[in-house]
């Protein structure tokens, strides 16, 4: 069984001037480095009015009007969240922001029992929908919710088929709504405790997919 998991970071504001998302105003806000601007993807990097796209070979940041999000593609982002969110705050004084929230999402790819697996899990004898969906060709899913850390995180399990084989799609969000750079402050200090509690929820899964060989 492959697991793959990636982390992003999520700032919701009003009407976001995209087109100051410049390489050089990046740089001079100490939102990116020189380093991180010039990593092995950076050729791919769009710039235009209404949407910056950055990639590098570590992460990718998106600008859009209603959002800016920031994709780590390797392990312990936490400082890197802090002060690219923190800078752009910093740096524009005028930005309306209203929600932040962190996306954790784990790829696991099975083999051909997996889906068996799965609807043993999701759909068991006795839940009421199990007889309607008995065809081999059947799929199952999830979606749960609770409050944490003064957030509401979300899971949807939706199943998935990534190179032709049957796979699962975790997708973790948690949401808190804010409105100043202290609440964002805040929400970033908790991002240790909410991977943390994600990777526990999603390993509860993995173990239990693994208990059914």
């Amino acid at each position: 069984m492959e697991i793959a998991r990636q982390s992003t970071a999520v700032l919701i504001a009003e009407d976001v001037n995209v087109n100051t998302f410049q390489q050089l105003w990046l740089l001079e806000n100490g939102i990116l480095t020189s380093k991180e601007l010039k990593s092995g993807a950076e050729s791919e990097s769009v710039y235009t009015p209404v949407a910056v796209n950055v990639r590098s070979d570590d992460f990718e940041l998106l600008v859009v009007p209603e959002r800016i999000q920031v994709l780590a593609k390797n392990a312990a982002p936490q400082e890197f969240f802090e002060r690219v969110f923190v800078k752009t705050v910093e740096a524009l004084p005028a930005l309306k922001s209203t929600a932040f929230g962190f996306n954790f999402t784990f790829v696991i790819k099975g083999g051909d029992d997996l889906a068996a697996k799965v609807k043993s899990i999701f759909i068991p004898q006795e839940n009421p929908l199990a007889a309607a969906f008995t065809d081999d060709n059947a799929r199952s899913g999830i979606y749960l919710s609770k409050d944490i850390f003064g957030a509401r995180l979300r899971l949807d399990v939706k199943p998935i088929k990534p190179a032709g084989k049957d796979g699962l799609r975790l997708a973790f969000n948690t949401h808190w709504d804010i409105s100043t750079i202290d609440g964002l402050k805040q929400s970033l200090a908790l991002y240790d405790q909410a991977e943390q509690e994600t990777q526990m929820i999603a390993d509860l899964l993995i173990t239990a997919l693994e208990g059914k060989e």
